[in-house]
């Protein structure tokens, strides 16, 4: 998609109420809560590992992303508008 001059997701990832927080939610249900579904249990209770838990992958591919144009420039790409508009045309 960066080779087309466009970028591969519209997403508002600028804005503080829906930004980046909701792609990892997205990657998260299957990465971290599939395999571990009593994870939001165990975290308060200290028994969660993180470091063993798909939060690792999912930061990786989070990363991954951003480094490959994903989401535009900058830390958070296009605020909400700016991706609506970007996909209206």
């Amino acid at each position: 998609a960066k080779k087309a001059g466009v970028y591969a997701y519209a997403q508002g990832l600028g804005d503080a109420l829906s930004g980046p927080q909701m792609l990892s939610y997205a990657q998260t249900a299957s990465l971290v809560y599939g395999p571990h579904p009593d994870a939001a249990k165990q975290t308060p209770a200290g028994t969660f590992n993180f470091a063993k838990s798909g939060w690792k992958d999912q930061l990786e591919i989070y990363k991954k992303m951003q480094d490959k144009g994903c989401f535009g420039e900058g830390a958070l790409g296009r605020d909400r508008n700016q991706g609506g508009d970007e996909v209206a045309a």
